[in-house]
């Protein structure tokens, strides 16, 4: 995404993110439509450059280096309920969420490593 790339998604059972900007720069096919895979990709490519655009901007608005830290204190804050419970469940949930952004980041790290 952060050079413009289209993530194309073959799930049945994905479910994206809540942020409705995430599935404007996405394909999101269900498997059972893998045999028209070739067709709905040849049809997305006349929207291509407008959903790559979107790609790299959602990128630089969310995961750059910069924007890291921030979109990662949003999604720890998104898991935490309106009535904040024990201390206990809040910890749980961060310690989750830094688990989550540790691996994400490690292998963000280890992809620019190889390039």
């Amino acid at each position: 995404m952060e050079t413009g790339r289209v993530p194309v998604i073959l799930s049945d059972r994905y479910v994206p993110p809540a942020d409705p900007a995430w599935r404007a720069c996405v394909l999101h096919i269900p498997e059972s439509r893998l045999a028209a895979l070739p067709s709905l990709l040849a049809e997305a490519d006349r929207n291509w450059p407008e959903l790559a655009a979107r790609a790299s901007t959602y990128w630089r608005e969310n995961y750059a280096d910069d924007r890291m830290a921030r979109t990662l204190v949003r999604r720890i804050t998104a898991l935490l309920p309106a009535r904040p419970p024990g201390i206990a469940h809040c910890l749980n949930k961060l310690r989750f969420a830094l688990r989550q952004s540790t691996r994400n980041s490690a292998r963000f790290v280890l992809a620019r490593l190889r390039r």
